[in-house]
């Protein structure tokens, strides 16, 4: 169920980075579901540069920004704000920057078969990455 908050920040731009500063986890989580990347990276860097970001999130962001998996880090040699964000996600997921928190994350829905996940981990990506994030037991 989306929340007024998220609501609001997906249709007034010129509100949204206010917005995003207010929400919860769950929220973040849900506003970057649904969020239009074609909008820009803006946002995706507000959701997660925010401190109540988890794991989860910091997952979904980084599969929603469609990583290129020919080279690992998976945005190696390119310098614009797509392959910006990805590096910085992939590092920092990768160091553990983000907690774990009550999110599910699910990489099935972004890894289509066992074939891809096969290519995946021999191309060296973490784990983290391709694995299912349970919730902490609350």
């Amino acid at each position: 169920m989306t929340t007024q908050l998220v609501e609001d920040a997906l249709q007034n731009d010129d509100r949204r980075f206010h917005l995003i500063g207010e929400m919860s986890a769950s929220e973040l989580h849900e506003f970057l579901n649904q969020y239009n990347f074609d909008d820009g990276f803006a946002a995706v860097w507000a959701v997660i540069e925010s401190p109540a970001c988890e794991l989860a999130t910091a997952l979904l962001a980084f599969w929603l920004c469609d990583p290129d998996f020919s080279t690992l880090p998976p945005a190696a040699g390119r310098n614009d704000e797509h392959a910006r964000i990805i590096s910085h996600l992939y590092a920092a997921i990768g160091q553990g920057t983000f907690r774990v928190g009550n999110l599910e994350y699910d990489p099935d829905q972004f890894i289509v078969n066992k074939l891809q996940r096969l290519k995946l981990e021999r191309a060296g990506l973490p784990g983290v990455f391709i694995s299912r994030l349970p919730p902490t037991a609350v």
